[in-house]
């Protein structure tokens, strides 16, 4: 699933007033993410994180966030501590934000092509008080 972007597959409504039987909110589908997920794969990004994209708008490119806020709400209310995704290819990286560490794992550029970079690779690793943390 992801917000509404462009009118690809599996899109859904980002909020309850934008949704329509054929476009369904998109929270409920988050809500089943269970609350003792550490790791979470999903196909867009959470809101802020690796979803930045340009826009042409009135001859100048401007920047616009098309991530999902749902998504951001329900990773910070569970104990997910690494989120992988990908969609927004010109959001290639890597950031920790909170306990959580977020990467977007595309490998094709903004024009479709295979991204010139090294895979991303994570290590799992457990702290001495017994936390657990991702380490790019």
């Amino acid at each position: 699933m992801q917000p509404w972007f462009h009118s690809w597959a599996f899109n859904r409504a980002r909020t309850p007033e934008e949704a329509t039987s054929m476009h369904p909110w998109i929270k409920p589908h988050w809500d089943m993410i269970p609350e003792d997920t550490e790791v979470l794969l999903t196909h867009g990004p959470p809101f802020g994180i690796g979803d930045q994209v340009l826009r042409f708008v009135r001859g100048e490119y401007e920047p616009e966030y098309v991530g999902c806020k749902e998504l951001t709400k329900r990773i910070v209310e569970t104990q997910v501590k690494l989120h992988v995704f990908g969609h927004i290819h010109e959001g290639r990286g890597t950031e920790y934000k909170g306990s959580v560490t977020y990467v977007n794992a595309s490998s094709l550029t903004e024009f479709y092509n295979p991204a010139d970079t090294r895979p991303i690779r994570v290590i799992r690793e457990v702290f001495q008080d017994g936390s657990i943390g991702y380490v790019v």
